[in-house]
């Protein structure tokens, strides 16, 4: 494990330091230099601390770091892969800005002591260049030897503040000592600089790294991988293939292992088969990995709400044990205790749109997609309006304080939040204050009853054992489902034995009644013999006739008694009998009752029938789940709002313990890292924020400093979204601090972006002798997860291992479905619901791409399409929601979205002369764009502009290569999709083939207006 650790330590280290957005937000109020940018390009003799001035001074003060001698990423590249003697095409030129060096400066233009980096990458280039090769073994200590000369220079000549000279002294002594990558002058190179606002007492942090995850990943070395990481990094043998396999997704659906919380959407919507196993295995089994594999439009988030629930509705029932909320705060600090700390989730990945998605998105009612004209999503409705406070917190957690109000969403608890980045820590800090959530909480003590805790109390319990009383009805229903053939024959064989028992009880009868005459007569006849003689009686002769007769009457009276025994026999028989036909009567009748209730109840059952090697019952048993009725979803879902109420009450009643952590998570340095009183003032910080919104967001690049000082095993799930997209190295810190990992994603979407290349991870991996399923192009974090989780099944093509699978797609009409489905599924997956053909079509657009990959006619193509669509939109009598069409126009190459993204901006505006420049140019560059920034996005139309001609027509087998890049692309679009490129020349290519045969041709020249 320390060999990979290591490996990924020193592959972070060659990340290229990058200049933050240009130009930058806006820095707005705090500002009273007005339109000034956060980052600018900037001229050395420029003294902005001399020319800005603060709306605040005496409680903010400014902080100017400059990124000098900057270039752009794919001159390093180009620089990289001369030096590793690649000659293949660059298909995809990254343009974004990095820099050479960095340093900050105060608002007085002094220098900040330490905080001078030159990227570790700079060092490498210069080896590189000079000897052709770098010493892996000692970069590391090379590179701190250097910059602490580099610093001890810059104390130097900063010494009487920063100027243009001094400057221009680090800039030569780095053309003199190491290798320049920008091709023009120092004189001409770019600089550029970034204005920061922190408050008086806010420590600067020092920009002294190139990579988010060398912190951490040394923080792993140093203590070791908790069990988490541990599993992740050595991987799980494969104990159970899921997919397909009846006795063990049977044993995981069982109605005892389901989950009493659920998302409380409309009964209409269940999850699908293989959902439900995932939840149930995620929720009962308490793996430390578990990877789900989802295809586009399968419902990964959706399941994840379940998960959500169940673990919110857990923490309520630890709430419930308390008679008084307040005894749940231990200790002379109130710190909370243990047991309601093991429930904080934290959703992550490397995509800082799919995770703010998600948590801006979960508390939205319309989320739960409630239909009212339906009685039970009306009682959820009126159970939900008591949550009322927690729709106003909630709004300003999700909008913040200022945006809440002309917010017109409908939010109905805080139950997740979206951290990470500092702004978005600062807005929920701002909502959090500690006047401001005090004295929400205290206006709503005032209304509660005193029972109110008890009666909520009561009321969760309640239903929660409804619940199980339920689920073990079900259960018990279940397993007669086996006997329940048996029933009948049963009832048949009891009915046979009972008719010959009564038989026989007949025939004794009969035998009874012919002793008893046979008695009587014999009894006659001794009573009709003549008497005994004196003579007889003195000479003792036996009466041989009278003896005889006696002796027949005791044989015929011993068998009446054999008979009457023998009929009493029969008689506890025949009860026996009957009462256990009237019990199996009893239990036949009670599941005929059972099973009209569960038919009306929309109960599926696990039959052979249902699992029966056919198509049609694939994908039935795929969509529909077995073992769950309306009732039971019903008031899972009610249990998941009553949880949300005791969270209410829980933090109304213990307002005043909140004051301290809140203050603390509004400003850090109130507490010292370097003491163990600190450590634990912070962890029970982060329990406060968790227990009042249990789902905090952030990406991968802010975990290390959001959790600054807390250690492994902290957070209790962690949530990986996007999956496939993350490198592993950059999941290694959040897993070290996690005790379960729930990861989801889908390996055959985009790929991780590598800045490197793959002959530099190539040898890296050499040296730390690590396996390329750790390091290479398509080394990611659900790769990784897959190999750890036990549960799990193969991809047919590739053979790969993969985790639990999702089958169900609920986005994509056809031909969509069915190309996707081919290409990346092995037409696995199923759709949801049956529906019509919708327009898919290629338009054949033939020309040629003078800039590498941008092919003007088809531009010109898309252009009318998209003026169309506009015209289509401001023709149309319906109510509008947007001015904007719901329409993507999506491409392999940067090239062609440049080309496209200048062409519609220069036309349209001339065109849509009613719509503001700039909102339309924002819609432009939101709906234009490469395939790997519209992962996790769809749209109802989706234009795909392949470009290339036949001298770029490398770039366009590049595309193809993988189904991932089409596969993306074509799921996407919901209802319509067209493919604009050149028929003749890629629908003989790999995967581009099957667009052919599904997509509906038409010439550009002669093609009618969709």
């Amino acid at each position: 494990m320390e060999s990979i650790l290591k490996a990924w330590h020193f592959v972070e280290n060659l990340t290229p330091g990058a200049v933050p957005a240009i130009p930058g937000a806006t820095l707005g109020k705090r500002m009273k230099t007005k339109n000034q940018n956060r980052v600018r390009q900037t001229k050395l003799k420029e003294q902005l601390w001399n020319e800005v001035e603060l709306t605040y001074p005496k409680k903010d003060r400014l902080v100017f770091t400059y990124y000098l001698d900057c270039y752009v990423q794919n001159k390093l590249i180009e620089l990289l892969r001369k030096s590793f003697r690649i000659k293949d095409e660059i298909i995809n030129a990254n343009w974004n800005k990095n820099f050479s060096m960095t340093f900050s400066v105060n608002e007085n233009g002094e220098y900040i002591e330490e905080s001078l980096f030159i990227p570790p990458l700079q060092l490498l280039i210069t080896e590189l260049n000079q000897k052709g090769h770098y010493e892996n073994e000692t970069f590391s200590e090379q590179h701190s030897l250097m910059m602490k000369e580099w610093q001890e220079f810059a104390n130097a000549i900063f010494k009487d503040g920063v100027n243009e000279a001094g400057i221009l002294k680090l800039l030569n002594k780095y053309e003199e000592t190491l290798y320049r990558i920008p091709t023009q002058t120092i004189q001409n190179s770019q600089h550029y600089i970034e204005i920061a606002i922190l408050k008086k007492d806010e420590p600067l942090e020092l920009k002294n790294f190139t990579s988010f995850y060398t912190s951490d990943l040394e923080r792993i070395l140093r203590y070791k991988p908790n069990a988490t990481l541990q599993q992740f990094l050595e991987g799980r043998q494969l104990a159970v293939n899921i997919n397909e396999n009846r006795p063990a997704i049977e044993k995981i659906i069982q109605p005892q292992k389901l989950p009493v919380g659920r998302w409380p959407s409309t009964n209409r919507y269940r999850l699908s088969l293989m959902q439900q196993v995932a939840v149930n295995q995620i929720i009962n089994e308490n793996e430390k990995i578990n990877s789900v594999n989802g295809p586009p439009g399968t419902g990964k988030t959706t399941l994840l709400k379940d998960i959500f629930a169940q673990i919110i509705v857990a923490r309520a029932e630890e709430m419930a044990k308390f008679s008084d909320p307040t005894q749940a705060f231990e200790g002379s600090k109130s710190f909370l205790t243990k047991s309601l700390t093991k429930f904080k989730m934290v959703i992550a990945s490397s995509n800082n749109g799919a995770v703010e998605n998600i948590s801006k998105d979960l508390p939205k009612l319309a989320e739960l997609k409630l239909e009212p004209e339906h009685s039970n999503d009306n009682d959820y409705l009126t159970e939900i309006k008591e949550l009322e406070f927690f729709q106003e917190l909630s709004k300003q957690l999700v909008f913040g304080l200022y945006d809440a109000k002309n917010s017109n969403e409908n939010i109905f608890a805080p139950i997740s939040v979206a951290l990470g980045k500092k702004s978005n820590q600062t807005q929920v800090a701002d909502v959090l204050k500690v006047d401001t959530i005090t004295s929400l909480l205290n206006a709503e003590a005032e209304k509660l009853s005193p029972s109110a805790w008890h009666e909520t109390v009561k009321g969760f319990l309640d239903l929660y054992r409804d619940i199980e009383l339920d689920k073990k009805s079900l259960q018990q229903y279940i397993n007669t489902l086996n006997d329940a053939p048996n029933l009948d024959a049963q009832l048949e064989c009891l009915a046979a034995a009972k008719f010959e028992y009564e038989e026989k009880a007949k025939e004794i009868q009969h035998h009874l009644h012919n002793v008893s005459v046979l008695i009587k007569e014999k009894q006659q006849e001794l009573q009709q013999l003549p008497k005994v003689t004196f003579l007889q009686r003195i000479f003792n002769k036996k009466n041989n006739e009278k003896s005889s007769l006696e002796q027949e009457l005791k044989k015929i009276s011993e068998l009446e008694h054999e008979q009457r025994d023998a009929y009493e026999a029969v008689e506890q028989q025949l009860k026996q009998l009957v009462h256990k036909q009237q019990k199996l009567e009893q239990q036949r009748q009670k599941f005929v009752t059972m099973q009209k209730l569960c038919e009306k109840e929309r109960l599926e059952l696990s039959t052979n029938a249902n699992w029966a090697q056919t198509d049609e019952a694939y994908a039935k048993r795929q969509k529909d789940i077995v073992w769950q009725t309306d009732s039971l979803n019903f008031k899972r879902g009610l249990l998941f709002i009553k949880a949300l109420k005791l969270h209410k009450l829980f933090l109304i009643y213990n307002a005043k313990v909140l004051e301290r952590p809140l203050k603390i998570f509004g400003d850090r340095s109130e507490v010292d890292l370097n003491t163990n009183e600190g450590i634990c003032e912070l962890k029970n910080m982060w329990d406060i924020v968790h227990l009042i919104t249990p789902i905090v967001s952030t990406t991968f690049a802010s975990f290390s400093q959001m959790y600054k000082g807390i250690d492994k095993d902290f957070i209790s799930y962690l949530f990986i979204d996007e999956a496939g997209q993350a490198t592993p190295q950059q999941a290694a810190g959040a897993l070290w601090r996690s005790e379960n990992a729930i990861i989801v994603g889908d390996p055959i979407q985009i790929e991780p972006v590598i800045t490197l290349d793959a002959t530099i991870l190539n040898d890296v991996r050499r040296r730390f002798k690590v396996e390329d399923r750790y390091l290479s192009m398509d080394s990611s974090v659900q790769s990784l997860a897959d190999l750890s989780n036990p549960i799990g099944t193969f991809t047919t093509d590739s053979n790969k291992r993969i985790g639990i699978p999702l089958w169900v797609h609920r986005r994509c009409a056809n031909p969509m479905f069915s190309i996707a489905n081919k290409i990346a599924y092995g037409n696995k997956m199923v759709l949801a619901k049956d529906s019509d053909q919708s327009v898919g079509v290629w338009y054949d657009c033939r020309g040629v791409a003078p800039k590498k990959h941008y092919v003007e006619a088809q531009g010109q193509f898309v252009l009318e399409k998209i003026k169309q669509h506009f015209k289509q939109l401001q023709a149309s009598m319906e109510e509008k929601k947007s001015i904007f069409p719901e329409v993507f126009v999506i491409t392999p190459f940067t090239k062609v979205k440049t080309g496209l993204i200048k062409l519609l901006k220069a036309e349209l505006k001339k065109e849509l002369k009613n719509i503001d420049t700039g909102e339309l140019n924002k819609w432009i560059e939101n709906s234009i764009g490469t395939v790997h920034t519209f992962q996790g996005k769809e749209a109802n139309i989706v234009y795909f502009v392949v470009g290339t001609d036949s001298q770029s027509d490398t770039a366009a087998d590049w595309s193809c290569q993988k189904p991932n890049l089409l596969n993306v692309a074509v799921s996407r679009a919901k209802l319509e999709f067209y493919l604009v490129g050149d028929f003749k020349r890629l629908s003989k290519k790999k995967n581009y083939s099957e667009f052919a045969d599904s997509l509906k041709l038409k010439r550009v020249e002669q093609a009618e207006l969709i």
